[in-house]
């Protein structure tokens, strides 16, 4: 599925993390079923080598198990507030049945960061019996951000996005 190369230019320099993700069609135009055809459930394995000629091999097991997706229920869509008062609420997520939550992953995001780097982001990992997360007044300057919540269990995520203002 992947190859990386390295070996001309940067060939001293190793690969910590490799994280990948795109933007997927809508399900009216390509149902999940067909998607999940693409990717079987099952163990993948993934190979490779360090700057130093050491094999690595590493294998992890891709589930279809996918949760719903949070309901946020302390901000409305669209919604334009103070720096101060901004708190994630949602409700615990508890289908499809049989779906085991193990954490919730809450992102703000900045729509411009305002500081001449590409991103301004907070990302956090919450237990799973969490259900809140009060924003940092001092991460919020006057503009557009959109809440990610996201679910997770055996990696898989569903992400309920808002957006808000910060006046």
């Amino acid at each position: 599925m992947l190859e990386v190369d390295a070996a001309k230019v940067i060939r001293n320099f190793g690969l910590s993390e490799l994280f990948s993700e795109n933007s997927e069609p809508p399900f009216d135009e390509f149902p999940f079923a067909e998607f999940k055809k693409l990717f079987p459930e099952g163990v993948y394995t993934f190979s490779g080598q360090d700057i130093d000629g050491q094999q690595l091999k590493s294998t992890f097991t891709l589930t279809h198990a996918i949760p719903d997706g949070a309901t946020i229920t302390s901000l409305a869509d669209r919604a334009t507030l103070p720096a101060n008062g901004v708190s994630i609420e949602w409700q615990p997520v508890t289908t499809p049945a049989g779906i085991d939550i193990v954490a919730y992953e809450v992102l703000v995001v900045a729509d411009d960061s305002g500081l001449g780097t590409a991103e301004r982001t907070v990302d956090v990992t919450l237990p799973a019996t969490a259900t809140q997360m009060a924003v940092p007044p001092e991460f919020l300057t006057p503009g557009g951000y959109k809440i990610e919540v996201a679910i997770e269990r055996s990696g898989n995520q569903t992400l309920a996005e808002i957006a808000f203002t910060v006046a």
